[in-house]
């Protein structure tokens, strides 16, 4: 068998923004969808899909794998609180066997929620060993990946908050170092499937120096730079503390606002911070879930897709939602606008399934994914619509946003190479995962405060 030609038999196609091909057989070379046409070749592997729906897997555009090791730590509290009391306490506790374990579970149950492209944005453990966890966790699952390496210096917020002095223990050219070291060991690595983006990490653990520090080295590598924005009012008070401005305003005063920013959250965003945004070319990466979790604000998602600012989705880190489920984040996006704005018609199926495929895939620069589409990089979730959640299909996009779950997905494919065969991993062993994992949270267990 010929591992580099994979064949999808008989399937329907859903694409953003172009009409449903049905019936297809989808041809799969060196990673590359080659053709789509009524009558594939048959030498290579060869998947029977039986008219089931092939869409482009989703892009989650902002994550925390090794917040597995949170999961269920963080609820019912203030975002400061949470900070202190469930996120630093685990990235005290937690060793780089850890991160690899909790970042391969998270990449499992990604993968199963039809996800095959994560952000994940590593922001504690000051040195590359944690990174080469990420890295391992990334070769062995399959899934596409970006670590969004996180940046820290000490600031007087950081004293207001009392936030451990373990967190931040480096100065800016000790981070941009690193993060420079970073890019050069892993950026393009494992067939092009891993890559790494440049993350100051908040305004309030910033200077002037590391945000100008962080856009050079952007510039320099043309890679992105990932940066948590406008996360409620925690965040926009402490930038007019530190800087006397808010913080799209002083960012893009600093010069730092380009094609490569992405904004993570912005759920508390002015009309001129939205149309600088918009005038910049950047991104918004909308995480419906963590800012209800948090109590952080509502995006504005609808004014920012009006004014035409490129949107994707994320989960967040399972410390701030609990789950990687991406039919939870489609569904609660849309839901969240249409309430907030008392507008059903507000945004469509249609806006959301682009922003989870289309406007995730503008955030990794390296290939061309997010489209059904010859001559696109063949990763493509594979969807069983009869089911009882499901059906009737009578318009598959609104049935994918607002009825699937991760149990419509059937087979999942990254780079060519499928990685979900029938709901299970194609190479590893579910059951060792989790004992293992298990173990990892029983000692943690032993350890954090009661």
């Amino acid at each position: 068998m010929d591992d580099s030609h994979l064949l999808l038999r008989n399937c329907n196609t859903l694409t953003p923004g172009e009409p449903m091909k049905r019936g297809v057989d989808i041809e799969i070379q060196n990673g590359v969808i080659a053709d789509i046409s009524e009558r594939g070749p048959s030498d290579g592997l060869v998947l029977e899909c039986d008219g089931k729906y092939v869409l482009p897997g989703f892009v989650n555009a902002h994550s925390h794998c090794y917040q597995n090791l949170m999961r269920g730590l963080g609820a019912d509290m203030q975002f400061v609180d949470w900070l202190k009391k469930a996120k630093y306490v685990i990235c005290e506790i937690a060793n780089e066997s850890d991160v690899y374990i909790s970042t391969l579970i998270a990449h499992l149950e990604m993968l199963k929620s039809g996800i095959t492209t994560v952000i994940d944005n590593f922001d504690f453990r000051n040195d590359l060993h944690g990174l080469q966890a990420i890295s391992k966790a990334c070769e062995d699952s399959g899934i596409r990946a970006a670590i969004a390496r996180g940046m820290r210096v000490r600031t007087p917020i950081a004293d207001d908050w009392g936030v451990p002095a373990f967190v931040i223990p480096n100065d800016e050219e000790s981070e941009l170092k690193l993060t420079e070291d970073a890019i050069r060991a892993f950026d393009g690595k494992l067939d092009r499937r891993l890559s790494v983006l440049i993350s100051p990490t908040a305004v309030y653990y910033s200077s002037k120096e590391l945000l100008l520090g962080a856009k050079a080295l952007s510039e320099k590598y043309g890679v992105c730079i990932h940066m948590h924005v406008a996360e409620g009012e925690n965040s926009q008070s402490a930038s007019m503390k530190l800087f006397g401005r808010r913080e799209v305003e002083f960012l893009d005063g600093l010069g730092v606002l380009d094609g490569r920013f992405q904004a993570v959250h912005g759920t508390n965003l002015t009309k001129g911070e939205i149309e600088i945004l918009a005038k910049r070319d950047c991104t918004v990466v909308h995480n419906p879930i963590s800012n209800m979790y948090l109590a952080t604000g509502t995006c504005p998602l609808f004014d920012l897709m009006k004014a035409g600012v490129k949107i994707a989705l994320g989960t967040d880190g399972a410390g701030s939602n609990d789950s990687y489920n991406f039919f939870e984040t489609m569904k609660i996006a849309s839901l969240l606008q249409k309430s907030a704005l008392r507008d059903p018609a507000a945004l469509s199926a249609s806006n959301i399934f682009e922003m989870a495929t289309l406007g995730g895939a503008g955030t990794i620069m390296h290939e061309r994914i997010g489209r059904v589409k010859v001559g696109y990089r063949a990763d493509l979730a594979v969807l069983d619509f009869k089911r009882s959640s499901s059906l009737p299909d009578y318009r598959p996009v609104n049935n994918l946003v607002y009825a699937c779950n991760p149990s419509n997905v059937v087979h999942v494919i990254v780079n060519g190479v499928p990685t979900i065969l029938n709901g299970k991993h194609a190479r590893l062993d579910e059951d060792e995962l989790i004992a293992r994992f298990m173990k990892s949270t029983d000692r943690i267990a032993d350890i954090i405060p009661a």
